[in-house]
């Protein structure tokens, strides 16, 4: 700001003089070449300079307005100018702070996803039945699904092979996975009956593993309370349940008669 200061000096010095070279030069046809004789008095070198000073001290006097109003406007562009490059400068340091914390959440769900894969692959390996499973998702094992009537008016189906009304997704003994749309789980609860697509809804008592890792012995029971005295509980199949970290795996036996069905919920 100083370096241009002192060039807008220098220019309005260099005006300064040519003016009043030029009011000497044309001083005669003013007519005052009389003050410029080299024999005039000292009186009238007086008279020329009482007449030179009140015109440039009012020079003057407008030039160093004029150099203060540029000097400002210049100190205020240059405000102007720095408070731009601060903002500039504050902008691309919170785009740096906010690039380095999504660097940092994708580190961590990088080290978060590499030690689960670890836990999964020790589960697994403790566990194949995590790993080699049949999906049951036939939306009709839904708890939320019933047949309407007794009569029912989709066809019912059942939980055991060879049959013609057989679950479209069951193949028989084994390690299933309850997925959606059914549900997630089979409900430790009675879901009643005429529910789940069939006829005597299936269930598991007692509770689900709450460890990962951990296989239970369970019994599985189908609801056909309310038809002809019977219970909630009327049949049942042994089983196995183990917890495989995020989602729970069962192992299912045929149902000893039809029309009986394991049901899903994405609840307990």
């Amino acid at each position: 700001r100083n370096t241009q200061k002192i060039k807008i000096s220098r220019k309005l010095n260099m005006k300064l003089v040519l003016f009043l070279v030029v009011t000497l030069v044309t001083a005669e046809d003013w007519g005052w070449n009389q003050y410029f004789d080299t024999e005039t008095s000292l009186e009238n070198d007086g008279v020329l300079k009482q007449m030179l000073n009140p015109d440039i001290e009012s020079l003057l006097r407008s030039l160093d307005t004029k150099l203060g109003l540029i000097d400002s406007k210049l100190t205020q562009a240059l405000e102007i100018e720095n408070t731009r490059k601060a903002e500039k400068v504050a902008e691309k340091e919170e785009q740096q702070r906010l690039e380095r914390e999504k660097e940092e959440r994708a580190r961590k769900e990088r080290q978060e996803e590499g030690f689960q894969c670890l836990q999964r692959e020790e589960l697994e390996m403790q566990h194949p039945e995590c790993k080699c499973y049949t999906v049951l998702n036939d939306t009709r094992r839904s708890v939320h699904h019933g047949n309407g009537t007794e009569a029912g008016s989709t066809p019912r189906k059942c939980d055991a092979t060879g049959r013609s009304d057989t679950s479209p997704d069951w193949l028989g003994a084994g390690w299933y996975r309850m997925m959606g749309p059914a549900g997630t789980r089979i409900p430790e609860a009675p879901p009643g009956i005429w529910q789940c697509g069939t006829k005597a809804s299936g269930w598991m008592t007692g509770s689900h593993p709450a460890v990962a890792g951990q296989t239970i012995d369970v019994i599985f029971c189908f609801d056909l309370k309310g038809y002809k005295g019977y219970s909630d509980c009327e049949w049942s199949t042994q089983g196995k349940v183990t917890h495989c970290g995020n989602y729970i795996v069962y192992y299912l036996e045929n149902t000893p008669h039809c029309d009986l069905r394991y049901c899903a919920t994405n609840h307990f």
